[in-house]
């Protein structure tokens, strides 16, 4: 008896030890922490206004943050291929809508929505640039 929890316990730990894990793949606290070496600071909203930038993508809710006090959403995916169907769910949801002045940044495994609405500040556009080519180091 000892012997089959011995073999079953030693199963469990090869069969979860050969997990394909992307290694490559950018977190949360990759992201704030790349934009924050930009200088740019996220804060958290007072409260959450609805609107189509807020909705799930692909079954992932974004991180909502404010930038400049103008809403910036953070989708993290576990793989760029499930990235690329939440960019494409989001494609067909928007295509006939009229939406607000926004940027789209495009990460490996991740999305970053900044809705600047009427006016980009120059410097925060370069700063998310900078920090998305930092964020390709993680790679």
């Amino acid at each position: 008896m000892r012997k089959a929890y011995l073999f079953l316990f030693t199963l469990f730990v090869l069969i979860t030890a050969c997990q394909a894990q992307d290694p490559k793949v950018i977190t949360l606290k990759d992201v704030i922490g790349s934009l924050e070496n930009q200088h740019l600071t996220l804060e958290e909203p007072k409260e959450r206004n609805g609107n189509i930038f807020g909705n799930k993508l692909n079954g992932v809710k974004p991180n909502i943050y404010l930038l400049d006090n103008k809403p910036f959403l953070i989708y993290i995916y576990p793989s760029e291929e499930d990235r690329k169907k939440g960019l494409k769910e989001l494609k067909k949801e928007t295509e006939s809508m009229n939406v607000v002045s926004y940027n789209l940044y495009e990460f490996h495994n991740g999305l970053i929505f900044y809705v600047y609405q009427t006016d980009l500040n120059e410097s925060i556009e370069e700063g998310l640039q900078k920090a998305l080519s930092d964020l390709e180091k993680y790679r």
